[in-house]
């Protein structure tokens, strides 16, 4: 009889948790990943002269190994150096700063994540140093 219970709660302790792991499977399922492997910039340009405003215009794009996994929007990092290549300005773009404003008001993409092979083309205004003649950009989620 002693065996009978002990077989009875060790199958009942085992269900439960499979059943834990599975919600938990599914939940991890739904959260956006925090993986910058999962962004790549295809493109980046700083128009200086071409219109009024200075603006830096990019394209990214989400890459995901599995298309089932929905990426989370990183910030954006804007490097401005000089001609010698010394830094004179750096700026942090929030997923909100550079999202076009048609992407940011749906707050889908900022809530749920970003699917697999998304691409995103973005103009930014900024304000430039006159000194500026150098740029970089670098996804992070710090």
């Amino acid at each position: 009889m002693r065996n009978w219970l002990a077989v009875v709660l060790y199958g009942a302790l085992l269900l439960g948790s499979i059943y834990q792991g599975s919600r938990l499977y599914l939940v991890w399922q739904d959260i956006p990943r925090q993986d910058i492997n999962a962004w790549r910039v295809e493109y980046a340009n700083l128009h200086l002269m071409d219109s009024f405003t200075p603006q830096l215009e990019i394209q990214v794009r989400s890459d995901n190994r599995t298309r089932l996994k929905f990426s989370a929007l990183p910030a954006m990092y804007l490097t401005l150096s000089d001609a010698a290549g010394q830094t004179i300005a750096e700026k942090k773009f929030a997923p909100q700063e550079w999202l076009p404003e048609q992407l940011f008001k749906s707050t889908v993409w900022l809530v749920e994540g970003v699917p697999s092979q998304t691409e995103i083309n973005a103009i930014i205004p900024l304000e430039i140093p006159s000194d500026a003649s150098g740029f970089q950009i670098q996804l992070s989620y710090h």
